[in-house]
């Protein structure tokens, strides 16, 4: 599970075309396969007591430093900003 978590995307430098540069969560290759990956983790996730998959993703602190800037640069592709929203 902590694979699909790492190749979600991550942070990158990007040149803003005035010398400038930002940081711009991008998103991975497989990104979507993995937000699909975790949607079936935690589908799982729903029945076990000890609710493992949501505690990892909690300490991993996925939602802050993957989900939300995923939402934020990818508001406008609905496929995945479909894909964020409906993980449950």
């Amino acid at each position: 599970m902590y694979t699909v978590c790492s190749a979600l995307g991550g942070f990158e430098t990007v040149e803003l075309g005035n010398g400038e540069s930002a940081k711009k969560y991008v998103i991975g290759d497989e990104g979507y396969e993995c937000l699909k990956d975790l949607k079936k983790f935690l589908r799982r996730d729903d029945s076990n007591v000890e609710k493992y998959v949501s505690r990892s993703l909690g300490s991993w602190m996925i939602v802050q430093k993957d989900l939300i800037p995923i939402l934020i640069e990818y508001k406008n592709d609905e496929k995945i900003s479909m894909a964020v929203g409906t993980l449950k």
